[in-house]
């Protein structure tokens, strides 16, 4: 049982939208009579788009008429009692773009990143460490830190002072492009705060065990000057690598950023 802290449900959508054509490839009704309605949709491959699946399903049992609303769908016989079916649509669409993508094996095997190149996916589990810049600029502002400030010393905080990080994260939260981020090692891995399950305040209680990630390698830095590259652009990655290397600097990760990770998936 996968408990998903994250996940990318429009990337997901969008991926199998472009599938088979926009094709349902199955569809499998385990039980229907005039008072019970129950459809298994693991292995409905809904290609078409969630609403376009549903019609499909309907119109193959019967005399059915469904809404689709954010929570549970609701199918309902017009001759017969309503049944109210707690679907979990994004879950199941993440088993198959996982199964797809191992079976063409854009998955890459190789969990060790320096094999790998930019735009690799590849599967990790780590004990990774959570980071949120609105989390920590509230912990260490003026009315919280006096309870423990005197116990937080220079070894702590890499040597800086608690003014010193507190006065960074302005800066880190304008040049990073999410406030949140997960890192192990020399990874790091960016979070789309429209992605995250559940209370973003109660992660960092939570990444105390390993948690797997599906995802994929955005960026590689330092970046290397590209002759195919405007001077411009070769500038704004050298920023780009200097801003990252200030996550190492202020003590927000444990080593220099390396590689740039875009998740898909992200599940205890």
């Amino acid at each position: 049982m996968k408990e998903f802290f994250y996940l990318d449900t429009v990337l997901l959508e969008s991926f199998l939208s472009q599938k088979d054509n926009g094709l349902i490839t199955d569809i499998h009704e385990e039980e229907y009579d005039a008072h019970q309605t129950s459809v298994s949709i693991m292995e409905v491959a809904i290609n078409a788009g969630i609403e376009a699946g549903l019609k499909i399903i309907a119109n193959a049992m019967g005399n059915l008429n469904f809404s689709l609303k954010n929570g549970p769908i609701t199918i309902s016989d017009t001759e017969s009692s309503r049944t109210t079916m707690d679907i979990k649509l994004a879950d199941n669409i993440y088993d198959l773009f996982y199964k797809y993508i191992k079976k063409t094996k854009i998955l890459k095997k190789q969990a060790d990143l320096s094999k790998l190149d930019v735009g690799n996916y590849f599967e990790k589990k780590a004990a990774f460490h959570f980071v949120d810049f609105d989390r920590v600029q509230k912990l260490f502002s003026a009315e919280l830190r006096t309870n423990y400030e005197s116990k937080l010393d220079d070894s702590v905080l890499a040597g800086k002072s608690i003014d010193e990080l507190f006065n960074a994260i302005p800066f880190l939260k304008q040049t990073i492009p999410y406030n949140s981020f997960l890192y192990f090692d020399e990874m790091i891995v960016l979070l789309n705060p429209d992605c995250i399950r559940g209370d973003k305040n109660a992660v960092g209680y939570k990444f105390e065990n390993e948690a797997t990630i599906l995802g994929k390698i955005s960026k590689i830095s330092p970046s290397k000057p590209s002759d195919t590259r405007s001077p411009v652009n070769n500038a704004l990655n050298e920023i780009q690598d200097y801003n990252l290397s200030q996550l190492h600097d202020f003590g927000f990760t444990s080593k220099k950023v390396k590689y740039i990770i875009t998740p898909i998936a992200i599940y205890f």
